[in-house]
Formats: structure tokens, sequence, C-alpha cells
């Protein structure tokens, strides 16, 4: 399976056929929300699901560790504001903070 949930397949081939499914309420927001928490589109969910498709990384870990990234992203677009607002550089202590918590994530993979 590919990263974005697809299985590998002849690039020339469109997924142009529906298929329906019926399922309860509950069913379909568990469903949705598995998708959504993978990170791939239902459609994409349901094809690996139904033909067995294996997802090898550990999505949910990814997605934790996408959002700490993020985290720090905003703390540095932060810093560098205030230092361009200001005309310096913000503290040592704070540039090695977030030195330090790139280094956590970076650790985790």
């Amino acid at each position: 399976m590919t990263d974005n949930g697809s299985s590998t397949k002849d690039p020339d081939q469109k997924l142009d056929q529906l298929m329906k499914l019926y399922v309860t309420k509950e069913e379909k927001l568990e469903l949705v929300d598995m998708a959504d928490t993978i990170g791939i589109s239902f459609s994409s969910f349901a094809r690996a699901v139904l033909l067995e498709y294996e997802i090898e990384e550990d999505p949910v870990e990814i997605r934790k560790l996408r959002y700490q990234a993020n985290k720090i992203g905003v703390n540095v677009n932060q810093l560098a504001k205030v230092a361009n607002q200001q005309g310096q550089l913000p503290a040592r202590q704070q540039l090695d903070n977030i030195n330090q918590q790139i280094i956590n994530i970076l650790n985790q993979l």
C-alpha cells in the first residue's frame, strides 16, 4: 500500500466503478473515523480493508509525531515574528528548547 492508502496498481487504471455498502449510522461514523485516524480517504481505507492490503506503518503514531512537529513549527514561526518585529533573535534558552523538541521527535522516528 502506498502512503495515500492506494494499492500498487497500473497508473492507467481508473477508479471508476461504484460499489454500495449498507451499514448503520454508527458503523458509518466508526468507519469514517477510522479512515480519518489513519489519514487516508474512506475509499482508500475501504479498498485496503476489503482487499486485505497491509498498512505497514503505525498511522496513529505518525499522526501524533506530525502534530508535535507542527506545534514546533508554530513556535518557530512565533519566535521569527517577534525577532522580525523587535529586530533581535529570541533568547538562547528558547532556541535550545525548540532544538531539544526536534531531537525528541527525530528519536521517536
